[in-house]
C-alpha cells in the first residue's frame, strides 16, 4: 500500500518494447495462438520457471496465428465476444 505522497508503481509496457540493450520482447514473455474451432485463443505467458499465463478467447473467429487474429478482430469490430 502506497500513501498519498508516494506514486504507485506501475510497469510502462512500452519500456519493454524500447529498451537501449540488445533485449527483446521475447526474452520476457511468450505469445501463442490456437483455435480449437469455436474461436481463437491468444496466450500471453512469462518466462519464468513458474510462468504467470494470461489468455483470451476470440468467439468466432477462424485464423491459427496472431496476424490473422487481429485483422479478423479489426475487421469485425464491435461483433466478437470475448
Amino acid at each position: 500500500m502506497t500513501s498519498p505522497q508516494e506514486e504507485p508503481q506501475s510497469l510502462n509496457f512500452a519500456d519493454l518494447l524500447a529498451d537501449d540493450s540488445s533485449d527483446a520482447l521475447s526474452d520476457y514473455l511468450r505469445i501463442s495462438v490456437s483455435n480449437d474451432g469455436s474461436g481463437a485463443t491468444i496466450k500471453v505467458s512469462t518466462i519464468d520457471e513458474q510462468p504467470t499465463v494470461y489468455s483470451a478467447t476470440f468467439y468466432g473467429l477462424t485464423s491459427t496465428d496472431l496476424s490473422g487474429v487481429l485483422s479478423e478482430v479489426i475487421d469485425s469490430s464491435n461483433d466478437i465476444l470475448l
